[in-house]
């Protein structure tokens, strides 16, 4: 037990940092909009496809989503930034082309975002490191992350049928370099945010006690990453696929053999280098796959630490991302841009949204922290609609706080 917790102090000071505190919020700022008006909040969806859904639930999403407040109003103090709760350190957004080719994806399941072959949707891509700690270098383990947003998706989203919103024709993917999330369920979801928000001794016997979450943490931070265009993202959890649970990854378009290295004297920033380099030169891409679980695999919708079985469960390629040659992707304006763009996983077609209770725990927590986020912060909520963002109704996103 001694070496376990040996190895887990590391981790834990790492999360720990979630929890920082420095000066007092300013109480100036004023919240834009907010989903915690109950009449503006987006209802659940009827469970289905295996889902479990109850009070216990509804009361562990929102002491989850309480804590995560509280821990981000501390540690942004009395800055006028309020940073990302969670992936706060983007290595840049880029634009980039997504073409559906799901001829190999089952007739039932080509639905929602996949349901035409051969479909192109522009595209912004962002790759961040998942640590709270923004000012941690990248040399530093840590989980990885992309987000991509697709634009002119001839869908309604979830958000926008549900009347939160109005960003008919968007589609947000949100995805991590593990195959699996770090938690089971909403009383672990909430426990671990009570622990976050307690002491760093709390968060040590929380991992201690669950050990599978520190496994899964350590696997993803443990990956040696020389360039953000070289890794395979996931869904990590489960989404619909019309009648069937699923889930995705983005794998990239480079052979294992021919990933990039981290240099051995790499400095702080040294994955938007990379990323800035290697556009600059040519252009990149991933490949998009779905997985349709297996009846076995079905009924670990509500266990997204569960892996499922590859053979029974294979991948299947639906898409393709490209991220052309580009530049410009270090100037301030698209810094800004990538920091003041939000993403949401529920910003999808009913026919793709997320399964299970971590994903409903989502549901509230994405919402409600990006009005906190955008209201301390005074950028309005927009979503491009184009890769010329700078301009127009969308030149907001582009101003650096």
């Amino acid at each position: 037990m001694k070496n376990t917790s040996q190895k887990l102090v590391p981790l834990a000071l790492s999360v720990a940092l979630f929890s920082s505190c420095s000066s007092a919020p300013d109480s100036s700022r004023t919240v834009l909009k907010t989903y915690r008006d109950p009449s503006a909040a987006p209802k659940q969806p009827a469970a289905e496809l295996g889902e479990s859904w109850g009070a216990d639930d509804e009361a562990n999403s929102s002491e989850a989503v309480s804590h995560i407040e509280k821990m981000l109003v501390a540690r942004t103090g009395g800055s006028a930034l309020m940073k990302r709760d969670a992936h706060p350190k983007h290595h840049g957004c880029v634009t980039a082309v997504f073409k559906i080719d799901s001829k190999a994806l089952p007739a039932k399941n080509r639905v929602g975002v996949y349901a035409h072959d051969g479909d192109e949707f522009k595209a912004w891509v962002r790759f961040s490191n998942g640590d709270p700690d923004s000012t941690k270098p990248d040399t530093d383990g840590d989980v990885r992350g992309m987000a991509v947003k697709l634009m002119g998706v001839p869908e309604t989203n979830f958000l926008t049928q549900a009347g939160v919103e109005s960003t008919a024709g968007i589609v947000d993917f949100v995805m991590m370099n593990s195959p699996v999330f770090f938690i089971k369920n909403s009383a672990d979801y909430a426990a671990l945010m009570r622990s976050l928000d307690t002491s760093t001794a709390a968060l040590l016997w929380f991992m201690a006690t669950h050990p599978s979450t520190a496994i899964v943490l350590q696997k993803a931070r443990g990956m040696k990453v020389g360039n953000p265009l070289h890794l395979d993202y996931f869904s990590a959890t489960p989404y619909r696929f019309g009648p069937d649970v699923g889930r995705f990854k983005f794998a990239s378009c480079v052979p294992l053999d021919k990933r990039d290295k981290r240099a051995k004297k790499a400095g702080p920033d040294y994955l938007r280098e990379r990323l800035v380099a290697s556009l600059g030169a040519d252009e990149a891409c991933f490949d998009v796959y779905a997985r349709i679980a297996s009846a076995h695999d079905a009924k670990l919708v509500e266990n997204p630490m569960k892996p499922w079985n590859l053979k029974k469960s294979p991948y299947v390629k639906v898409a393709r991302l490209t991220i052309p040659k580009q530049t410009g992707i270090d100037s301030e304006p698209q810094l800004a841009f990538c920091e003041n763009v939000n993403f949401n996983p529920w910003r999808t077609p009913p026919e793709n949204r997320p399964l299970g209770a971590i994903n409903r725990v989502r549901l509230q927590a994405y919402g409600q922290i990006s009005d906190l986020r955008h209201g301390h912060n005074r950028v309005p909520q927009l979503q491009p609609k184009d890769h010329d963002v700078c301009t127009g109704e969308t030149a907001p996103l582009c101003r650096k706080l």
